[in-house]
């Protein structure tokens, strides 16, 4: 396994700005299209096995892939790699939290399965209750709670944790905001990291203007946070341009790009 540190965040750069500016102006495009960018809490990921469909890689004009909450992107060959610090779930339902000790990152509290509303809490109580602090914050997750992951990842980066998406690992939908928190972030490139537009469950039951002004708040928020934690805030352009039913596949280089990690894992 190599890895290759990406350069600490200099300043704002110009065209960060220009590309943050571009996310926040197509936010409120979709908003005038009747689009609601907001918090998805009605994913469906089933309980039972995870299947992991063959998929081909994503390429240049071709990372655009469709949403399917109840399976993981996989490979033909996927398996455990011999120098992985952890196996990946066979099943998965709703967020669950266990401890791992790996040589190559210390103590590691994995974070799989689809997040839920109150599932911030439930972290800060499993995080309060190790008996051994972890170093690293694994995810494997199809996303799910906007607002527990941005409270899951605030708590991240508030206790100095690193995160860490393994090769075959997916984070997807809501989950890269928890990935965000990290203080150093390590992403395989062999690592599934996806976004789109999220969504206000029950919206019919919410007048419209308090509607827009929920997502208006959460966008912000978000974009901010991804900012904050150092992370080129222009990436939610590609969230934001895709539908909930779909979902954006980042290649290795526009992580870097976007600083989604300090650290590219090159897995051999």
């Amino acid at each position: 396994m190599t890895a290759t540190d990406i350069d600490a965040p200099r300043g704002p750069r110009l065209g960060s700005v220009r590309r943050w500016m571009q996310a926040i102006l197509i936010g409120q495009a979709a908003l005038a299209a009747g689009l609601i960018w907001a918090d998805a809490t009605s994913l469906d990921w089933s309980d039972g096995e995870v299947v992991t469909r063959p998929v081909v890689p994503v390429a240049p004009g071709d990372q655009t892939r469709r949403y399917d909450p109840a399976a993981v992107p996989g490979r033909e060959d996927r398996g455990r790699r011999p120098d992985a610090p952890l196996d990946l779930p066979r099943e998965m339902g709703q967020l669950t939290f266990r401890f791992v000790d790996s040589d190559a990152y210390g103590r590691i509290m994995a974070l799989e399965g689809a997040i839920a509303p109150g599932d911030a809490q439930r972290f800060d109580a499993a995080l309060a209750d190790a008996e051994t602090p972890p170093v690293f914050v694994s995810l494997h997750s199809p996303g799910g709670s906007l607002s527990d992951a941005l409270a899951i990842g605030k708590a991240v980066r508030e206790a100095g944790l690193n995160t860490l998406v393994v090769a075959d690992g997916a984070c997807v939908s809501a989950c890269p905001t928890i990935l965000f928190g990290g203080v150093e972030r390590h992403v395989s490139a062999d690592a599934w990291i996806g976004m789109h537009q999220s969504y206000l469950a029950n919206v019919s039951m919410i007048a419209t203007r308090r509607a827009v002004s929920q997502v208006q708040t959460l966008q912000g928020e978000v974009i901010g946070f991804a900012r904050d934690m150092g992370v080129d805030p222009g990436v939610h352009v590609h969230a934001l341009t895709t539908p909930p039913e779909d979902v954006y596949f980042l290649l290795p280089e526009q992580i870097e790009e976007y600083r989604v990690a300090t650290t590219l894992i090159a897995d051999e």
